[in-house]
């Protein structure tokens, strides 16, 4: 592992449905429904779990892969995909928690589990573009890329350069979603 922080990678819903929702609640969630987890054993639930790279396993802590996991306090850096928003960045303050009857925000995409977190204060929507333009290198397919291919990979990043260019970048009107 590298010195710099561990984050976690993910998408608002499979077309940024849910980035509204999750900025203004200081939610994430995860849909692909496995049941209440809190019911069932991790192993039963990682079996399941047939998700690219086992993401709602590593969602609710349930991957035999400690590190694969989300943990309360590790930070996540959220992307609404087909807006190409950097929605923001956050830490995890809640273990994952099952939606019986979840709000649904759209007929395809309906999210079961959701966890609590906080926005760091320096963290703001704006546009994957800008962060592009002001440094080049958030826009790699290296470590530095700040948007996922599919949810929840690891950024191993710099935090110090990622913030200091989300502070040079124009809020995004989340309302215009």
């Amino acid at each position: 592992m590298s010195g710099y922080p561990i984050a976690h990678r993910i998408n608002a819903g499979q077309n940024g449905y849910f980035a509204k929702d999750w900025y203004t609640r200081q939610q994430i969630s995860v849909g692909h429904d496995l049941g209440d987890h809190r019911k069932q054993t991790e192993e039963n639930i990682h079996e399941k779990d047939d998700t690219q790279h086992n993401y709602v396993s590593r969602f609710l802590g349930c991957h035999p892969d400690e590190e694969k996991n989300l943990h309360i306090g590790e930070n996540i850096i959220a992307y609404a995909p087909n807006q190409d928003i950097l929605l923001g960045i956050g830490s995890i303050l809640s273990e994952p928690y099952y939606e019986q009857n979840p709000r649904t925000l759209t007929t395809q995409d309906i999210h079961h589990y959701w966890r609590d977190i906080v926005w760091l204060p320096w963290s703001k929507p704006v546009d994957r573009d800008e962060i592009g333009a002001i440094s080049p290198r958030f826009n790699e397919n290296g470590k530095h890329r700040a948007y996922p291919t599919s949810t929840l990979e690891r950024y191993n990043g710099d935090f110090t350069g990622l913030k200091e260019t989300i502070e040079k970048c124009e809020q995004v009107d989340l309302n215009r979603l």
